[in-house]
């Protein structure tokens, strides 16, 4: 039987899922995923589903980056925790923001190159 705390980590897995696919599909998929939920007697857990609205094509071409590269984001991360220290200790804060737009610019190409695939 699952406990609660299994359901909860079932839904977040179902909603990674379903913004990690195809974005075509999104509204198809999450139908089908709350009328499961729902028939197997999680009507909170469907209800959260069915609520979900589908994303933009940006957006989604961001989530797909996030998801798919993890090395742009833990570039884009590290520029923006370098900004921030230059911003906090009189650092060199135009140096940082170089280092920041390039980190962007890469990952803003990552969701491009996501969407071009999609």
């Amino acid at each position: 039987m699952n406990t609660p705390g299994d359901q909860d980590s079932e839904l977040e897995n179902a909603i990674a899922g379903l913004y990690g696919g195809s974005l075509e599909d999104f509204v198809r998929r999450r139908d089908s995923l709350a009328k499961e939920l729902r028939a197997a007697g999680r009507r909170e857990s469907a209800s959260i589903l069915k609520d979900l609205r589908k994303p933009s094509r940006v957006a989604w071409a961001l989530d797909q980056a996030a998801l798919g590269s993890r090395e742009a984001i833990d570039k884009l991360d590290a520029a923006l925790a370098e900004t921030l220290n230059a911003h906090a200790r009189s650092g060199d804060v135009r140096a940082a923001i170089v280092r920041l737009r390039a980190a962007v610019r890469e990952f803003a190409g990552t969701a491009a190159h996501a969407a071009e695939r999609a």
